[in-house]
């Protein structure tokens, strides 16, 4: 059995409302072709959502884009990391 810790609560774009880095260390319970939202910070600690992308394309307000699930699945595999602070440099930098 799988447990995520410190679920926020449900917000209108979904129950995964956590930490980066709690959502990057529990990035396989997620659906991969879900996308991960993230507040303006860009860290770690940043408190960031895993949601199907909305309607309409934009970010669930007071978020930005982050990455896709699968992306940062396929990011840790290949880097064999889970360093948030990689995967950060990544989505700043190639995505």
């Amino acid at each position: 059995m799988f447990f995520i810790q410190r679920i926020k609560g449900v917000t209108q774009y979904g129950e995964n409302e956590m930490t980066l880095n709690e959502i990057i260390q529990n990035i396989d319970a997620f659906d991969s072709e879900h996308t991960i939202y993230i507040d303006r910070d860009w860290n770690s600690d940043s408190e960031a959502i895993v949601c199907n992308e909305p309607s309409d394309g934009q970010a669930p307000e007071g978020y930005e884009y982050f990455l896709e699930v699968f992306l940062v699945q396929e990011i840790m595999k290949d880097l064999g990391t889970s360093s948030v602070d990689r995967i950060i440099a990544y989505a700043q930098n190639d995505a």
